[in-house]
């Protein structure tokens, strides 16, 4: 498992490729590969997910498509540095409404569905949310989780994830669904 942190709140202008959250992230993923060397194991990116979206509420659906290519053409390439020989999986996320976009409608989540839903050469892309009030506990902030509202949010992306690379359905999963208001 891997797993790199960005800063939070962040337009995608922080997080293109090339910028130094993108350069840590690779580095971070060298560093990964040398220790599972070190103890006879290999490495590889298995999924990446991209959990964002609040903070470009505002850009059009061919905008933020536009970035989520851009982040699956260098992450095919970071796989391709690394030795990697098999296609990583994609998971986006959809993004819930933001009262912090000024608007009650959001593209972003058009083109994330876009996204997960069109075939690709570099990876294996798809779809875990939306991260709403309808699907998980929204905080009183109107934008982010509560903590079951992230735990479930969690749980939806590794069902997605796990079904992706290895199939199957566990049936140990239970749901909270969100009270009513």
């Amino acid at each position: 498992m891997f797993n790199s942190f960005e800063l939070g709140g962040s337009s995608y202008a922080w997080l293109t490729p090339g910028g130094y959250i993108w350069a840590n992230l690779c580095r971070t993923a060298h560093l990964h590969k040398r220790i599972a060397e070190d103890f006879g194991m290999r490495f590889e990116i298995a999924a990446y997910i991209w959990v964002h979206g609040h903070s470009n509420a505002g850009a059009t659906e061919a905008e933020y498509l536009g970035y989520l290519e851009e982040q699956e053409a260098a992450l095919a390439q970071l796989c391709t540095d690394l030795g990697q020989t098999t296609r990583p999986v994609f998971c986006t996320t959809g993004t819930a409404i933001s009262k912090f976009s000024g608007t009650t409608r959001s593209e972003v989540p058009l083109a994330q569905l876009a996204f997960a839903t069109a075939p690709s050469e570099l990876s294996t892309r798809l779809f875990a949310g939306p991260e709403s009030e309808y699907t998980i506990e929204i905080s009183v902030d109107g934008t982010h989780p509560t903590a079951e509202g992230y735990q479930d949010h969690g749980d939806m992306i590794g069902i997605a994830v796990r079904e992706a690379l290895f199939g199957g359905y566990p049936t140990s999963f239970v749901t909270r669904m969100p009270s009513a208001v």
